[in-house]
Formats: structure tokens, C-alpha cells, sequence
């Protein structure tokens, strides 16, 4: 892994700011008013390209300006990384308070911290320049906020213009001065009542940021990356939920997508050994008071200072929606991957899965095993029965496509699983049936492939009976093409005929997809994932990530009922050893409902769903066709949810 860290991701969350690298040199900047040769030049650069300042058009970014209140004040709320979204409404109990300015989310923010109180004629002046003894005071109390206390660089001593501070500034500008924050001018002197320029304030926000990573490298809380391994300050976790396997769920997400690894020990050990993660899930007064305000498949997630330690309270009442907060702060707090929360973090609402998922309940029929396709302006879906259904929209309505199929002679049952894929201008159905003369249609099962011109049909059987092992017992072929072109059969040996524990096999096929050219080969067993509960293995579809990583959709029962897994083929190769994803991409845990028999596919617009059938209800017309939308993120399938900005 690319960041070794012996912690979960959400210490890399809690306890650290971005890191600024030197960018000068790295990428142009768009202003015309920033020349190479200027002092400011650098300083700049790095507060652009890290996000703390922005330009005052395309083109300019007015270095030698005054800068305003409000601007600074939004700079730091930068810096602490806060979400100034909802604070706009603190700033109208000021009579020059405009809620609807671009300034007021932030001044509100700063408001609601404490760094910023207004005036004795009640205004907050937002749009006055800044001084520097004003930058001092509001330095200072930003790291108060923060809980920063940085370390002392100068000596004793003073400004040479001492007689010009006045008591309501001299604590802070001391302070500023010990800590390298600021220094005089040739003379010695700070110069209190002079108007700060937008590179000073550039200047000043870059050095505030380095004396806080050293700070932070000090205390051992600074974040590690390509490779580095730094020692980390404990975390502990709480939760609504004495279930550690549950709890364990948000380091197990966070960790997947940054690629870091973790330890877990309880509290005490951690702290007699000095070890870096803990998962803790005692009563606790801050979680009590969260769990009063929860509603129905609700979060509440916020963070929290305890002395030397940083909590992080999660409070919910649905798996769901503890899911949900987690892909809030991943999709809104990753950079460059590396996540990061501000210490006032908190986040609260209201997840249901089922508001996110599409089903279908126009096709009146028990629509298992859906394999959806989009051709020609047209969507088709395949499911159990060798049903065939067509739509010109996701949302219907869907009209049956009628002699789709035509069943082999010796048909007898279980026409199961049908999946049609498109290779070199034909569609072949990969597809699972029972013919005549076998003793029980249950245990005796194999794999063919159906050719048609069209996916409309009709689809006729092109190879000689099953192209499985007739003395295995198979069911759910799908196809892989290598990265050398060569198709492949993907396919399930079933449980019942390999004493309960059953497996994935694969075999290369013939170009015309007739019959194998390989002896198959086992790829994995379903006991051998960490979530299974029981030897099934269905429904296996693939997938290649963005750097060749091979992934594969399966089924099982996990210990609550029928769920969705992803394993991992990390060398890209069939043969390659398979891990298997935490957490799952559909469990009844995390969703309520139970299903399975995953596929992907990928609409007009661009949106990539996995399909699936929910509930896994073999009685009546229970079960539905699925919808999850989802995305790659990090070499990883997550759901796609669109949060507000």
C-alpha cells in the first residue's frame, strides 16, 4: 500500500490540515498582476493552487489590494476546512449583517466560533480593510479554536514600534511574533494600523499552515503518505451500537477508499502500548445526548476534543444511514487521498436506501436474475424463465418480447439466469438449464450458449448440450474477455455437487463460443470470504477497474440472508489470488431488504447501476429488478448518491 499507517483514516481525518507542497514552479499562474520576479510570487502560488485564496477574476488576483475582513475571515475558514454552508443566518443579528453576501457563510462561521464578535455600534464591518493588529487578534483566536498551541520560535524581545500597540492587541501580537507568525520590517517594527495587503494575507495564511503541520508532526498527528509512516495520537470511536463487527464498518470503508491500514485494540491496551486506533463503544454523555435528537433512519455524526485524544461520535438508527454519513464525508473531505475534517465537523439528517434504489414493478412477473443491456435506443432485460423484456426508458413501461428463446429439445427445467453479450456483431446468451433425462432438475444443472442475430432473438442453442463438465453440477456462465482478447466462460461450480462448499471455475472458449479450449480452473470458494454464511456461490459478473484490477459480482447468504460481495483479483488475472471487499455492495444489514445475483451496466446518460433482484423471494412475484447507481471511485464500487453541495 501506497500510505503504510498503522491508524484508521479517520485520524488522518481529525488531526491533521492539508499539506502545501512548493507549486511555483508546478503549474502557471492565470494572473497577469502576480509577475515571476515578485516578492509575493511564491507565497501566491501556494495559496492558489492549495485552495486558500482565490482570484478576484479569471485573470487577476490583486496582490497589492488591502484586504478585507470577510476575506480573511474566509480564508481561515479555509484553512480549518469547515463547511460554511447553514452559518450565513449568524451575521443577521448585525445591523451590516447580509446574509445573502458571498462572505456571509463564512463571517457566519466565524461568528458561531467565537473568532469573530463585531463591534460596540453592533456592525461586523465586513467589507473593511483588515490590519495587521486585527490579523493578530483573529490568528490567535483561530488557533484557540482549533486547540493549536504552537511552539515558540524567537526570543524574548519587542517591536521596535512597542509604543504603538495598544492592550487590546499587544497579548496577541506578542504571541504572533514568539511564533514566527509575524515579523517586523527592516526597521523592527509591526506596524499595527497598516492595511494588510492580499499577498500579506497570502504570507501569513502559508506560515500559519506550516507552524501548525510542524505542531501537528510534534504531537504525532500529521498525516502519511507515499510510504511515510509517522506516529499517530489515539482515536477512539463511539456508536449507538455495542456491535463491534458494525462498528468496525466505518474504518473498513474510510481505510478502502484512502488505501491505509489500521490497528484496533481496546482503549486501555492502546494507551499503555501507545498504539494508534482504537475502537471504544462505552456510554458516553456526547452520544447519549446525539441518540435524543435521532429520528427514523437518522445520523449524527460530529467530532469532538476529550484532552489529548480526538473522538469521532457516530449516532444512527440505520445501518443505511450510518453508510450515508460515511459517503458524505469520503465524497466531500478526500483530496488527493487524504481525508480531512476540521475539529468542528458535524453532520446530521436523514438516509434511506430505498430512496436511492430504483424498482421496477411493472414487469408483473418474479423478475430473479436480471441481466440488463442497451442497444439501439432500446433497454432489454433478461431474467429466470428465459423472460425477455424491452423499454425505451429505465422507467418503463416494459413490453415482453415474445419468442425470445427457443428452448432446446431435451428441455425439462430451470431455464435459469439468461445474460446476453454482445462479441463480434452477434448476441450470445450464457444461460442454465435442466434437460430430460436428468434424475433430479434440482442437483443436475449446466451451462450453454444461445446465438442470435439480434437481442431480440430468437436465440437458439449453439452448443452441444451443456458446455460444462457433465459430471459437475453448474449454473450462472458469464463471459470475460482477457486483456489478450481471449473470451472466457465464468461460471459457478455448484455446492450440491462439491459437498456444500461451492466454487467459481473459469475456462477459456472456442472463438464461436461452441465449446472450451481449457480445462477449467477453480478461482475461489465461497467459504473462503470473509462474510459468507453458508457454500453458495451465484451470479458472478466482471469487471476491470480503472488499473486493471479485476473485480467480480457474487452472491451468497451473508448472516442475515441473501447479499452482494465484490471480490478482488488485484494482478488483473483470473488465476490471480482473489481477496474479498469490505464492506459489501448489498447486504439486508445495511439495507433491509435482502438480494442478489448482481450485474452492471451503464444507461444513456452515462449512470452505471448494479442490477440485482430484491427481495430474494422465490414464492409469487416478490422479487423485483434492482437498481443501485454507482460509481468507481479509488478502484472501488460504491454507491453513486448525489450530495448536496
Amino acid at each position: 500500500m501506497k500510505n503504510i499507517l498503522r491508524i484508521s483514516a479517520f485520524i488522518l481525518a481529525l488531526v491533521c490540515i492539508l499539506a502545501i507542497g512548493t507549486v511555483a514552479d508546478s503549474k502557471k499562474l492565470p494572473f497577469t498582476d502576480v509577475p515571476d520576479g515578485a516578492w509575493y510570487y511564491d507565497t501566491v502560488a501556494e495559496a492558489y493552487e492549495a485552495g486558500i485564496m482565490k482570484g478576484q477574476s479569471a485573470t487577476l488576483f490583486a496582490p497589492t489590494k488591502t484586504m478585507t475582513r470577510s476575506e480573511f475571515i474566509t480564508l481561515l475558514s479555509r484553512l480549518a476546512g469547515a463547511d460554511t454552508e447553514g452559518f450565513a443566518k449568524n451575521i443577521a443579528k448585525f445591523d451590516d449583517g447580509d446574509t445573502s453576501a458571498w462572505y456571509a457563510g463564512a463571517m457566519g462561521w466565524g461568528v458561531e466560533r467565537g473568532l469573530v464578535t463585531g463591534f460596540d455600534d453592533n456592525t461586523v464591518r465586513p467589507m473593511q480593510t483588515i490590519t495587521r493588529a486585527e490579523l493578530a487578534v483573529l490568528i490567535n483566536r483561530y488557533l484557540n479554536y482549533m486547540g493549536y498551541t504552537l511552539p515558540v520560535t524567537a526570543e524574548e524581545g519587542t517591536f521596535t514600534d512597542s509604543d504603538k500597540i495598544l492592550e487590546w492587541c499587544a497579548a496577541d501580537i506578542e504571541a504572533c511574533r514568539r511564533t514566527g507568525i509575524f515579523a517586523g520590517d527592516d526597521a523592527g517594527r509591526f506596524n499595527p494600523a497598516k492595511e494588510a495587503t492580499r499577498a500579506e494575507g497570502a504570507t501569513i495564511a502559508l506560515r500559519l499552515t506550516k507552524s501548525v503541520e510542524e505542531l501537528l508532526k510534534t504531537k504525532g498527528v500529521v498525516i502519511g503518505r507515499d510510504g511515510e509512516e509517522s506516529p499517530f495520537t489515539i482515536l477512539y470511536v463511539f456508536g449507538t451500537n455495542g456491535n463491534f463487527a458494525q462498528q468496525e464498518f466505518v474504518f473498513k470503508r474510510v481505510s478502502q477508499e484512502l488505501d491505509v491500514t489500521f490497528k484496533s485494540q481496546p482503549y486501555n491496551k492502546a494507551k499503555s502500548e501507545n498504539l494508534q486506533i482504537v475502537f471504544d463503544i462505552p456510554t458516553d454523555p456526547d452520544i447519549a445526548e446525539m441518540k435524543e435528537s435521532l429520528g427514523e433512519n437518522s445520523y449524527h455524526v460530529k467530532v469532538k476534543r476529550d484532552g489529548e485524544y480526538t473522538k469521532v461520535l457516530f449516532a444512527y438508527t440505520s445501518e443505511f444511514a450510518r453508510s450515508y454519513a460515511v459517503e458524505y464525508i469520503l465524497a466531500k473531505h478526500v483530496n488527493d487521498g487524504v481525508l480531512a475534517l476540521p475539529v468542528d465537523f458535524e453532520i446530521k439528517g436523514t438516509a434511506d436506501a430505498m430512496d436511492f434504489i430504483k424498482v421496477d414493478s411493472s414487469i408483473d412477473r418474479n423478475c430473479r436474475d436480471p441481466f440488463v443491456i442497451y442497444e439501439n435506443g432500446t433497454y432489454y432485460v433478461y431474467f429466470t424463465g428465459w423472460h425477455v423484456y424491452k423499454s425505451t426508458s429505465l422507467d418503463g413501461p416494459w413490453s415482453e418480447v415474445p419468442n425470445a428463446v427457443v428452448r432446446p429439445d431435451d428441455f425439462k427445467t430451470c431455464n435459469w439466469a439468461p445474460e446476453v453479450h454482445k462479441y463480434n456483431g452477434k448476441y450470445y446468451m450464457f444461460t442454465t438449464y435442466s434437460p430430460q433425462e436428468v434424475r433430479n432438475p434440482y442437483e443436475n444443472h449446466g451451462c450453454i450458449i444461445m446465438e442470435a442475430d439480434s437481442p431480440e432473438g430468437p436465440f437458439k442453442m449453439i452448443t452441444d448440450g451443456w458446455i460444462t463438465p457433465p459430471e459437475w453440477d453448474c449454473i450462472d456462465g458469464t463471459l470475460y474477455v482477457d486483456p489478450d482478447g481471449q473470451p472466457w466462460m465464468v461460471f459457478v461450480h455448484e455446492h450440491t455437487s462439491l459437498g456444500g462448499n461451492g466454487a467459481f471455475a473459469a475456462a477459456k472458449l472456442s472463438e464461436d463460443f461452441t465449446h472450451f479450449i481449457s480445462e477449467p480452473i477453480e478461482l475461489f470458494r465461497a467459504k473462503d470470504a470473509w462474510w459468507s454464511y453458508g457454500g453458495i456461490t451465484d451470479g458472478c459478473f466482471m469487471y476491470t477497474t480503472e488499473n486493471g484490477e479485476l473485480l467480480m459480482l457474487w452472491s451468497n447468504n451473508d448472516i442475515e440472508g441473501y447479499s452482494l460481495g465484490v471480490a478482488r483479483s488485484a494482478s488483473g488475472k483470473l488465476d490471480g489470488e482473489w481477496t474479498h471487499d469490505e464492506p459489501m455492495l448489498f447486504t439486508y444489514q445495511n439495507i433491509g431488504i435482502d438480494g442478489g445475483h448482481g450485474m452492471i451496466f451503464t444507461d444513456v446518460d452515462g449512470q452505471m447501476y448494479a442490477c440485482l433482484h430484491a427481495p430474494n423471494d422465490w414464492d409469487g412475484n416478490g422479487s423485483k429488478m434492482t437498481l443501485i447507481p454507482i460509481v468507481e471511485r479509488n478502484n472501488t464500487l460504491v454507491w453513486d448518491i448525489e450530495f448536496d453541495k
